[in-house]
């Protein structure tokens, strides 16, 4: 068809006068569809499309007229699309390692396609959100425009290894090693310490390094060490969760024992602790207990124990069993898992408190308080415990009563001083000893009124006394003078200068059962004064002469000094809280339980007045029983010896005496014999006097009794004349002799000259 109408054209050219230019072929214009075309023809000529007309691509045939003879020429514009199409990929890709793969997913927005006259769909190696191996890959993407241009673009994507090995293999427990023939003498000994290497692996599924701080086949020193391992793979992803403990000890003896053993409101527990097997061999136990008398449980029954395990290092295991019932003697036996008996002990559960504590001051005198409190139902309660805390800061253990005991006197407590008293029950013996918690109470000592002169605490050679300190009695310049007679104490004249308030002071050197007047004066108006008499001497040289498994004897030795009528001795535990009376100096109990530890208390009693008490602890069986004193025969003899030479002298001295005198009758020389016998007189009694004071300071000295210095009582007013006067019914930490289940005891106070 082309070539007809090319014929039409070249045989009208040759009969017409009309000239077209020859045929344009041209691309489209940068980033357009089309093609301004231009071209040049004659000036009479008309073409049709105009020259620099748009052309789309393809071939356009454009004719042209001669307007001067009406002659025609054609020709065509060929427009082409030689423009690539454009394609854009964006940024690179980087993506970690699926979680244990060596692979990961990569994500990224779709490449972007266009072209000047339009594109064909894009195609890429790989699509967004598609799998990738560790490293670096590269996705292409392509493009053509619909005249088969083409574009390319890459996407970089990177999978990284972030995640770290993991330890397939790491000792789970602590590594117990024990040195064997452990020497204390010498400096602490090292043993090798060897384990089963760690391993480790990576999602990478290559090579992983491992590094430690110690090495198996190391030596170790006592005590306990951490080994830590490191695993780290090509990435440099390190992981060191593999430590474990190399715990090198010296095996301790294979005894159970108990620990804080307790009685609440609502249980009572106690936590059995024995020591891991060697080696930490053994990986479960198996606990019994069972009260005394009953059989033990069948296995059914038992305790399976798996001892603790990780990271803890531990020499002792422990376990805490509940529900036991107060006051109960358990034994407890501690067993392989396997059937191996280990160990096995008695242990008391703690008991219940005494309930319904009360504290009454004032009962018996102004310093003294009355304890009472509800007994402990439980069948084997051996006995209570009493203590004092005074003033917060100092402890006075009252020691133990008879389990019938619920009511106990305290005297002698300085005026105005706060006390908290408390009770505690008491089961077993010995180091099987246990005690309940304490049941306890607050009280205050009434303080002393303005003019009240109170001797409220004495012993066998000191009495105590206080007073009220009063602004318009004292200054610093006028201090309280006291006085004191007889005239027998190491100082029979005291001034106090810096009272506390209550003011007090003690005369010290006294002899026993001797009444005693003591008076207060102070310069600025004050003058008082009480009168006291001082207790029977104690005992000295408390001891057992038999100790047998059922019976223990006790002796002692009489004052040093002082009369005494007969002697109390107190025992607990026991089943009655009367005293047992003597008029010798030895007290004989039978019928006593074996390996049972005694309480002894011994009092000397004179004229209805009693001493501060010796006390000695005595366990039947046990104890080792001391030989009698054999030295008081000598003494006795020796005594009998001098007092028949002392009559024999007083007789020749009588004899001699007259004569003389019948002699001086007829010289008048008497009086030189009077002034020579006031002289011997005087130089006698400060011979006494010093005697004295050696035996009460050696007395004081060398006891242990912690009851020492105990001294019950006080005085009645001095202003009260009508007041009745004191009775010495109260002893030192003693029962009260009267209605039965009383105690009546007295605190000792610190001696202190001011």
């Amino acid at each position: 068809m082309l070539s007809i109408v090319m014929l039409i054209i070249a045989a009208n050219r040759a009969v017409s006068a009309a000239v077209c230019p020859d045929n344009i072929h041209q691309s489209t214009d940068p980033g357009q569809p089309t093609a301004v075309v231009s071209w040049t023809t004659e000036t009479n000529h008309t073409c049709s499309p105009e020259s620099g007309s748009s052309f789309s691509t393809g071939n356009t045939l454009a004719e042209c007229i001669d307007e001067d003879d009406g002659s025609r020429c054609a020709f065509t514009v060929n427009v082409t699309d030689d423009e690539s199409p454009k394609l854009t990929c964006g940024t690179s890709v980087t993506a970690n390692t699926d979680y244990g793969k060596s692979t990961g997913q990569a994500t990224w927005n779709n490449p972007q396609g266009s072209d000047n006259v339009g594109v064909n769909p894009i195609r890429c190696d790989a699509t967004s959100g598609s799998t990738f191996p560790l490293g670096t890959s590269r996705v292409t993407c392509r493009v053509q425009d619909t005249s088969g241009n083409e574009a390319m673009c890459t996407i970089q994507v990177t999978i990284q290894d972030n995640e770290d090995p993991v330890f397939s293999k790491c000792p789970n427990k602590p590594i117990r090693q024990t040195i064997p023939d452990f020497d204390p003498l010498r400096p602490p000994a090292a043993i090798q310490v060897t384990w089963d290497l760690p391993s480790a692996n990576d999602n990478s599924g290559r090579g992983v390094t491992l590094t430690s701080t110690h090495e198996p086949g190391e030596e170790f020193e006592l005590g306990v060490t951490s080994v830590t391992y490191t695993a780290r793979d090509e990435s440099g992803n390190e992981n060191n969760d593999c430590t474990f403990f190399v715990q090198v000890v010296v095996q301790p003896p294979v005894d159970i024992f108990a620990e804080n053993v307790i009685t609440g409101n609502t249980d009572s527990c106690m936590t059995v602790v024995w020591p891991e097997s060697k080696d930490g061999a053994i990986e479960e136990y198996a606990l019994y207990h069972w009260t005394q008398g009953m059989s033990k449980p069948d296995p059914s029954q038992r305790i399976v124990i798996t001892p603790q395990q990780g990271s803890i290092t531990y020499t002792y295991n422990r376990y805490t069993i509940c529900n036991l019932s107060p006051g109960e003697l358990y034994t407890v036996e501690m067993e392989e898992e396997s059937g191996g008996k280990i160990s096995s002990m008695n242990q008391w559960s703690r008991p219940s408190a005494p309930n319904h504590i009360s504290v009454v001051p004032g009962t018996l005198s102004s310093t003294s308080v009355e304890l009472t409190w509800e007994r402990v139902s439980l069948q084997n309660l051996e006995q209570y415990r009493v203590s004092l805390y005074i003033g917060y800061t100092s402890t006075l253990d009252l020691g133990y009563m008879s389990k019938t005991t619920d009511r106990l006197m305290v005297d002698s407590l300085r005026p105005g001083t706060s006390i908290v008293a408390s009770v505690y029950a008491v089961v077993g013996s010995r180091d099987e000893r246990l005690e309940s918690q304490r049941r306890s109470l607050a009280v205050t000592i009434a303080s002393l009124s303005d003019r009240e002169f109170l001797a409220y605490n004495f012993t066998e050679s000191t009495i105590a006394v206080a007073w009220h300190r009063q602004v318009n009695t004292y200054n610093g310049k006028d201090p309280y003078m006291l006085y004191i007679e007889p005239e027998d104490a190491d100082e029979n004249y005291l001034t106090v200068f810096s009272p506390g308030d209550p003011a007090w002071a003690e005369f010290v050197g006294l002899k026993p059962n001797t009444e005693y007047k003591i008076r207060l004066i102070s310069n600025l108006g004050l003058s008082l004064s009480a009168s006291q008499k001082t207790r029977p001497g104690r005992v000295a040289n408390l001891r057992p002469t038999l100790v047998r498994d059922d019976a223990i004897t006790l002796e002692w030795d009489a004052p040093a000094e002082g009369v005494v009528d007969s002697y109390e001795v107190h025992i607990s535990p026991g089943e009655d809280n009367d005293p047992t009376t003597v008029s010798s100096t030895s007290c004989h109990f039978s019928s006593l339980r074996a390996k049972t530890e005694y309480f002894f208390k011994v009092v000397s009693v004179y004229d209805n007045a009693k001493s501060v008490p010796q006390t000695l602890h005595v366990t039947a069986g046990v104890t080792k029983a001391e030989a009698s004193n054999l030295v008081n025969i000598p003494a006795i003899v020796f005594s009998a010896v001098l007092g028949l030479l002392s009559i024999v002298l007083t007789i020749g001295l009588v004899i001699l005496y007259l004569k003389y005198r019948r002699l001086k009758k007829g010289k008048g020389e008497t009086t030189s014999v009077a002034g020579s016998s006031r002289v011997k007189k005087k130089i006698s009694n400060a011979t006494i006097q010093d005697q004295d004071t050696r035996r009460y300071q050696m007395t004081t000295e060398d006891s242990d009794d912690v009851y020492e210095n105990a001294s019950p009582s006080t005085l009645p007013n001095p202003l009260a004349p009508t007041a009745p006067a004191y009775q010495n019914a109260v002893m030192g930490h003693e029962l009260k002799p009267l209605p039965k289940s009383r105690n009546k005891v007295a605190l000792p106070v610190p001696s202190s000259r001011k």
